[in-house]
């Protein structure tokens, strides 16, 4: 069985980049407080960050040349060596420390091929909320265009004994440290190990393993949409390859990030809706 959660190759900011200015919050939060996202800019102002390769779905409804904008961004920073490799063939195992506790993460990429957002699929991935087609366009003008992936999706592992992550935990000494700092407004503290050669190796087949146990192996907690975008990116990319070159295009791969549904640092609220200027 081809692994659905896999290794790859990923990119940090070189040593002299601000990373409290180079990190940013997921672009589809704060979606009714644009404050937030104006205190973000004048905290950033022309530094390189995560903010000019986004689309805060705050200005969803303004006109502009913003996606192209973000585009030409990405391919500044690839060509201006902003970005280097940092991890070869292999996953990065983030640390975060917010108001909830300690979450910790792994970083890696999923098959698009083991994934479904359509309701009633059998695929090892699937979605956890129904999949809105009109939100997907205007994701689909950036990453098609886009010679970078920024991911905020968290994909749900049910590891209700903690097996994959208490071991990570235990042997994070190994790892070489990549980045480790306070994030801005007030959203806590992160580190970076990265995880590669032969214990990349053994941490893809230990999560094989884990997968061939399950039928559902993955659920995906954030980002539902941002994943089907990558799904039908890979969808109509397919129709022009061949079976062979299919099996390793890169547009088959999405970003994400693992983490165990049953951390104590993972917490579920309801959404509540609030109706303003209604006749009652």
């Amino acid at each position: 069985m081809r692994p659905c959660f896999q290794k790859s190759n990923f990119l940090l900011p070189n040593s002299t980049i601000d990373m409290q200015a180079w990190s940013v919050i997921a672009c589809d939060q704060y979606t009714s407080q644009q404050d937030y996202w104006q205190n973000v800019q004048e905290i950033i102002q022309d530094k390189p960050s995560t903010y000019h390769m986004i689309y805060p779905e705050v200005y969803l409804q303004e006109k502009g040349d913003r996606i192209s904008k973000i585009q030409k961004t990405m391919g500044n920073y690839v060509h201006n060596n902003i970005l280097e490799e940092k991890v070869k063939d292999g996953f990065m195992l983030i640390e975060r420390s917010t108001f909830s506790g300690n979450r910790m993460g792994l970083l890696g990429v999923i098959d698009l091929e083991a994934y479904d957002f359509e309701p009633g699929n059998v695929k090892p991935i699937r979605a956890t909320e129904k999949t809105i087609a009109s939100r997907i366009p205007p994701r689909v003008k950036i990453r098609k265009g886009a010679p970078l992936e920024l991911s905020h999706v968290l994909v749900l592992l049910d590891d209700p004994k903690d097996e994959l992550f208490s071991t990570l935990m235990k042997d994070k000494d190994k790892y070489p440290v990549l980045y480790d700092f306070d994030l801005m407004m007030n959203g806590g503290h992160i580190k970076g190990y990265a995880i590669e050669k032969e214990n990349a190796d053994h941490l893809e087949t230990k999560i094989s393993s884990m997968q061939q146990k399950k039928e559902l192996f993955l659920s995906v907690g954030d980002g539902n949409h941002s994943l089907a975008t990558a799904k039908a990116c890979w969808e109509e990319i397919k129709k022009g390859l061949n079976p062979q070159e299919q099996e390793n295009h890169p547009a088959r791969y999405a970003m994400v990030e693992m983490v165990n549904l049953h951390s104590s640092a993972l917490i579920f609220e309801p959404i509540h809706r609030v109706l303003f200027h209604a006749n009652m």
